[in-house]
């Protein structure tokens, strides 16, 4: 079966309830914005750091390098987002939920917002995230998701100018 312009990705999740989906979701947001963190502090110490610094964080369990840190921030960034983006059929679905629609628009907004803006998010996830996001204000009548999906459409029009310009450069 061909997924639809609804679905990210070759899956999506169901879930039993919206709400518990929406606290996860948010568990999901805030575990993002501290692997965000820890990211871009590991990738500044990389970067800036001096030769004769350890490149390590002692824990109880022993030393950690640097190295090893941020390609496990970088894989739960994306793993989490990803998570985020299979719940956003359900929450804009119309047969899976007990609780009104715009409730449902309201719950996915934020994640789904924050998800797509992540270090790991391609101009591919902004584009469908920005589809997204303007069904949500257009459909579902929730204008908060508009300011979000016309900095999506202008970001993805940018990026895709810009491409187009080294594509024709190069040919």
């Amino acid at each position: 079966a061909s997924r639809g312009k609804e679905v990210w990705g070759e899956h999506y999740n169901l879930f039993s309830s919206i709400y518990t989906t929406g606290i996860w979701n948010h568990y999901c947001c805030a575990r993002i914005l501290t692997n965000e963190l820890l990211r871009h502090q590991v990738s500044s110490l990389l970067h800036w750091g001096s030769p004769l610094d350890p490149h390590e964080i002692h824990t109880e369990q022993g030393a950690i390098s640097y190295e090893t840190i941020l390609p496990i921030a970088i894989s739960t960034i994306s793993s989490l987002a990803n998570d985020i983006f299979a719940s956003v059929p359900f929450f804009l679905s119309t047969t899976t939920q007990e609780a009104p629609r715009a409730l449902a628009g309201n719950l996915v907004l934020w994640p789904l917002y924050l998800a797509a803006q992540t270090s790991t998010a391609t101009a591919e996830i902004q584009r469908w995230a920005a589809g997204r996001l303007g069904f949500i204000a257009d459909t579902m009548g929730i204008r908060q998701a508009a300011p979000p999906y016309a900095g999506f459409a202008k970001e993805v029009e940018l990026v895709d100018s810009v491409a187009g310009v080294g594509m024709e450069e190069a040919l």
